[in-house]
């Protein structure tokens, strides 16, 4: 690009910002594991994704509640 140029484009909705542009699966798997680990640890996170891609075929919604409140913290929340 030349210097001075500017480029712009409008986006009328973001991606995975509503249901007309939904999140791909992908980037909704790397969201939902970024915002997990955060406070639980990697096994955890992943069986809790498990849980919610399958949340049709759980018998019981305690066994989600159950998995989160059993789930150990991530290292960087642990307590020392």
């Amino acid at each position: 690009m030349r210097e001075g140029t500017k480029n712009s484009e409008k986006v009328d909705q973001a991606v995975g910002r509503g249901p007309k542009k939904p999140l791909p699966e992908a980037g909704l798997e790397a969201k939902f594991k970024e915002c997990c680990s955060v406070v639980l640890g990697t096994e955890a996170v992943a069986r809790l994704h498990e849980l919610c891609r399958n949340l049709e075929r759980l018998d019981r919604a305690s066994e989600l509640t159950d998995a989160m409140a059993s789930a150990p913290a991530s290292p960087s929340r642990a307590i020392a």
